[in-house]
Parts: structure tokens; C-alpha cells; sequence
């Protein structure tokens, strides 16, 4: 007649152990959200730069660090020629949406059970080489962060299409040496004003 008790007491603390865990113990469980959009530019001085939305989410209870953050963007027809850009500084936006400085890059400390937004500028040096020249086509970008003592970085991959009229215009913002960003959606969603048929509404949205 011990067995039973002695059964339930055994579960109930296998149970209570397994609830610690995933409560209290569990590793930091780290993943990114990247985009939808991207800004892009050419800088007056040269070079390429990159304005990145990022939300680090943390889904364990105990606190995660992000190290490090860079991200790779090649052409699908050229994946040998990848150009890699570290983060250098987290941005903010001014009342007339151009950005501003906030802070340099640094260590990113995200609580259990929360998550942390920044946007990330990233550059091309006017004096790395070779040029970093956006052309008309399909572009990969690779997201990679660094966890912990980890030597290698996760990563997150996403796409972005250049047509025609967006390089053209980058190209005019080049020439005249603008810094103007151009706007641009990443992983084929849906664009922000888009007149839909019926079919593609049910397609895209489900209705």
C-alpha cells in the first residue's frame, strides 16, 4: 500500500523539478524580429549605409546577452561577393522622421520574458573596397548576432528586391551626393498601399 504514495510523491517532485526549469533555470532563449522595412543610402562621402529595425526577443526568464550584430548583403546571382557591416550605432527618429544618433553599438542586455527594439545603422566605409553599388535584382541579407561566449553567430536570413525605378533613383541620389534613404520592404510582404483585386486580397490577407 507504500507504492502508490510513494509513486505520486515521485511524480509530484519530477513534475515540481520540471516546472523550476522551464520557471527559473532554462537557458536565455534568444531570437530576432528584423524589418519589415530597411532604409538604405549612399552617404555625401562615399560608401553605403544601412538603417536596420531590430526587436530582440527573450522568451526565458533569465537574462540574455546580445554581443555582437552585423549583418551580409549579396545578390542572389552573386553569392560569393558578400559584403559584411558591423553595427556601429543605434538611431532614433526626429519629429520629421530623419534620424538621429542615440548611441554607439554596444552589448545589448534583454530581461527573461521581454524584449528590446533598436534601430541599427550599419556602413560600407567610403575607403572599404570594392564599392558597395546597389543594383536592379534580388539581394539576400543575413542577420547575425552573437550570443554570449559564442564564437559563431546566429543568423536570420531575409530577402529584398530592387527594381528598375529604385535603382534609378539611388543612383540620382549618388550622383548628386544626397543622403536621402530609400525605402524598402523585405520578405515580399505586402506593400503599405497596394490596390488590390479580389483574388489578391484573398490571396495576401485571407479574405
Amino acid at each position: 500500500m507504500t507504492v502508490v504514495p510513494t509513486v505520486i510523491s515521485l511524480l509530484s517532485l519530477a513534475v515540481s523539478g520540471v516546472a523550476l526549469f522551464f520557471s527559473q533555470l532554462r537557458a536565455p532563449l534568444l531570437s530576432t524580429v528584423i524589418g519589415p522595412n530597411l532604409q538604405i543610402y549612399y552617404p555625401p562621402d562615399g560608401g553605403f549605409g544601412v538603417y536596420l529595425p531590430a526587436t530582440f526577443l527573450n522568451e526565458s526568464p533569465r537574462t540574455g546577452t546580445v554581443h555582437r550584430c552585423g549583418i551580409s548583403i549579396f545578390r542572389k546571382s552573386s553569392p560569393d561577393e558578400r559584403f559584411f557591416m558591423e553595427w556601429r550605432f543605434f538611431m532614433g527618429l526626429n519629429p520629421n522622421l530623419t534620424f538621429k544618433f542615440e548611441d554607439g553599438a554596444h552589448a545589448i542586455a534583454i530581461p527573461g520574458k521581454s524584449s528590446t527594439a533598436k534601430v541599427i545603422w550599419l556602413s560600407w566605409r567610403s575607403n572599404s573596397t570594392p564599392e558597395l553599388v546597389i543594383r536592379e535584382g534580388e539581394y539576400v541579407l543575413a542577420f547575425h548576432y552573437w550570443l554570449g561566449s559564442d564564437d559563431k553567430p546566429h543568423n536570420d536570413l531575409h530577402e529584398f528586391y530592387i527594381d528598375r525605378s529604385t535603382q534609378a533613383e539611388l543612383d540620382d541620389y549618388r550622383a548628386s551626393k544626397q543622403s536621402t534613404v530609400v525605402n524598402l520592404l523585405m520578405d515580399k510582404k505586402i506593400a503599405a498601399n497596394k490596390l488590390l483585386t479580389s483574388y489578391e486580397s484573398r490571396s495576401l490577407l485571407g479574405t
